[in-house]
């Protein structure tokens, strides 16, 4: 039971991390890769540095699913906020 809640928690933690370092780093215009890069940083910062200091393995190198997940939310993201600026522009001529 609290293994599932533990991981429901990270999961939704690596998903709002990685929407606010795509948001964040779309806001200063950067290219698809920029994008990636900041959304990865963000999310997994945090936790890096944790296990750096407490001198464990890095979780993420261990992980497959936080990257996948990283990949996916930016790409979400991304395609998300490009759908908004069109709709946002339709509706500016009606």
């Amino acid at each position: 039971m609290h293994e599932q809640f533990n991981f429901a928690i990270e999961v939704l933690g690596t998903i709002s991390f990685s929407m606010s370092g795509t948001f964040a780093a779309m806001q200063k215009r950067l290219d698809p890769f920029g994008v990636l890069i900041i959304a990865f940083v963000t999310s997994v910062g945090g936790g890096t540095v944790r296990d750096l200091l407490l001198d464990v393995p890095v979780f993420w190198m261990h992980d497959l699913l936080t990257c996948v997940l990283i990949l996916a939310t930016s790409i979400f993201a991304m395609i998300f906020k490009s759908i908004e600026k069109k709709l946002q522009s339709n509706l500016i001529y009606l």
